[in-house]
């Protein structure tokens, strides 16, 4: 699954779980990438939440008593249909921009042109029931969403793209439907739910456990494949060192944005 969300949206070296089957007919070489949360889903009809410490249970509660004392109105809705997802994919990315401004230059969502790529890409797997935008409303405004893969075969969901409104971020929105999520995937039988690539608080909130993610390097088995596929390697090193680097990333993302239109 990681590779082909990989290909599909973006067209470059795919991200592959420590120990995907190597294809025999290629020159191959993962380099480790960034750890990814999962959490593993108890059967239906299990009260997940005790699992959590009472300190987390508790801040859930506080979360939604948080509206309950303003009178907020709390609605989650789920869009798997294109039409659907055409026309709400547009107003949920105005919360991404409106969050990140220009922070993810590299994400898919920041450029008019790569987000009617990644609509596009969207839909025809909307078609194929591989996606779900998940959308939380208070007092009927979008505030925060998730944009998720399914692979019902494993019976495993991937949190692929999510952000909040800030201007909610007192009502920890994030967290509230990260909970509707869970509890929604364990009624329906789901086994594994994957935070994907990277880490943060919001995900080691709801699991310590992860697997590491590789960057694979391919290439034919010619001469050609083995001359080239050393200085392959090489350069995707030196981008993951960059990405993994809390001094490095800023620099580069400050470069982007200057040779990057807007």
């Amino acid at each position: 699954m990681y590779s082909s969300i990989e290909k599909i949206l973006y067209r470059q070296e795919p991200v592959v779980l420590s120990g995907t089957p190597v294809p025999a007919h290629l020159l191959c070489t993962d380099l480790p990438f960034l750890p990814a949360p999962y959490l593993e889903l108890p059967e239906p009809g299990t009260d997940w939440r005790k699992q959590y410490p009472r300190q987390k249970q508790k801040k859930i509660r506080e979360a939604h008593n948080r509206l309950k004392r303003q009178h907020k109105n709390l609605a989650f809705r789920t869009f798997t249909r294109p039409a659907d997802l055409g026309h709400w994919l547009p107003q949920v990315r105005q919360i991404f921009l409106k969050r990140w401004d220009r922070n993810h230059s590299s994400c898919l969502w920041r450029r008019d042109s790569t987000f009617r790529h990644f609509t596009r890409a969207a839909l025809v797997l909307a078609e194929q029931g591989k996606v779900e935008l998940i959308v939380l409303f208070i007092d009927e405004v979008p505030c925060t969403y998730s944009f998720n893969f399914l692979n019902d075969n494993d019976r495993e969901y991937f949190l692929y793209h999510h952000s909040i409104d800030p201007g909610y971020s007192q009502f920890s929105p994030g967290r509230l439907l990260d909970e509707y999520i869970i509890d929604s995937l364990v009624q329906r039988g789901f086994h594994i739910l994957d935070f994907m690539q990277g880490e943060g608080r919001h995900k080691s909130f709801w699991t310590r456990t992860s697997r590491m993610t590789c960057r694979r390097i391919t290439s034919p088995r010619t001469p050609g494949g083995h001359l080239i596929h050393p200085f392959k390697v090489r350069l995707i090193q030196l981008r993951i060192l960059v990405q993994r680097s809390h001094r490095l990333r800023p620099l580069a993302k400050q470069l982007l944005q200057r040779v990057s239109p807007p």
